[in-house]
């Protein structure tokens, strides 16, 4: 049993790894309490390599009532898709910050929920 759980993992972050070498277009099909907008990696890059940490004051001015961005990767899956791999990370402004790789399993409601244990997490 646990060689299989190994197995189901190693299979989800392989998986994960293939979907970060292709194109994704991210569509606006996310439920979320606030309202959000979808911005290219890009355009968010370029607030921050000109001027760095004073990029902000830029981001804020365009970007007024966003208090930050928050980016998602594609997600890998194992072979069954009950096991996910995905990376979130949110910034705030200079030292404000959170960057966390999940591990999720599917739950028998067909839910999503994260495995115990299994944490990679950056903060500033």
């Amino acid at each position: 049993m646990r060689a299989a759980r190994i197995m189901m993992r190693k299979e989800a972050f392989a998986d994960y790894g293939e979907v970060q070498k292709r194109t994704w277009l991210l569509q606006r099909r996310l439920q979320m309490e606030r309202p959000y907008e979808l911005v290219r990696s890009d355009t968010i890059r370029q607030f921050f390599n000109e001027r760095g940490p004073e990029g902000w004051k830029d981001f804020n001015q365009r970007y007024p009532d966003s208090n930050g961005f928050i980016i998602v990767s594609p997600v890998g899956f194992n072979k069954s898709k009950t096991l996910a791999v995905v990376y979130t990370g949110s910034s705030c402004g200079g030292l404000c910050g959170r960057w966390i790789f999940h591990l999720l399993e599917k739950d028998r409601s067909g839910g999503w929920k994260a495995v115990p244990g299994v944490t990679c997490v950056t903060m500033s």
